[in-house]
């Protein structure tokens, strides 16, 4: 147990997280209006590889025309090992409103990962004047990220909150589940 005084905590909790494909829309208002603290709007594995764009697309009007409240707002853009995550970044950052609180970084397995996107994050921040910058959450979904976990909790000043993605890693690991998410 550390005796040092810790900081405060955030201002948004973080106890329930409600997931929704970008690419169903009929669903962004009833999350809207769900008692969840952080809304993520998924692109990553709810979305099919031809429904990308158009889930992208969709998720941006969101932050336009859906009033979020006090929720947090957060995107799980794809992985760093897809064609689709820059694409993420750039279109989120260039054409999201300020709504827009936070990216989720799938497949984290090392420092490295979140460097890379928070260079491209930053970039995009300086370009368009942005004053209000992007928090990540990290998804640790490997026996790497197990592994360099350490390193990847001290990544980034934007990093807020991770979380083990139980079906991946049981994967990496050759592990059989038993269902859905582990």
């Amino acid at each position: 147990m550390s005796f040092r005084i810790q900081p405060p905590a955030p201002a948004r909790p973080n106890r329930c997280q409600l997931f929704g494909p970008g690419s169903r829309t009929a669903l962004f208002e009833k999350m809207a209006a769900s008692a969840a603290d952080v809304i993520n709007l998924d692109l990553e594995d709810s979305v099919a590889p031809s429904d990308k764009d158009q889930a992208r697309a969709n998720i941006i009007q969101a932050t336009h025309d859906i009033d979020w409240g006090n929720k947090l707002l957060s995107v799980r853009i794809n992985g760093l090992d897809t064609p689709w995550w820059y694409r993420d970044v750039v279109d989120l950052l260039e054409q999201a409103s300020d709504r827009l609180d936070q990216i989720m970084i799938p497949k984290v397995g090392c420092a490295a990962d979140v460097y890379a996107v928070d260079a491209l994050v930053t970039a995009v921040e300086r370009a368009r004047g942005r004053t209000r910058p992007i928090s990540f959450e990290v998804i640790i979904e490997s026996a790497a990220g197990i592994t360099h976990v350490e390193e990847i909790a001290a990544s980034s000043p934007r990093l807020q909150a991770m979380s083990l993605g139980a079906a991946d890693f049981a994967a990496s690991m050759g592990m059989a589940t038993t269902g859905i998410g582990g």
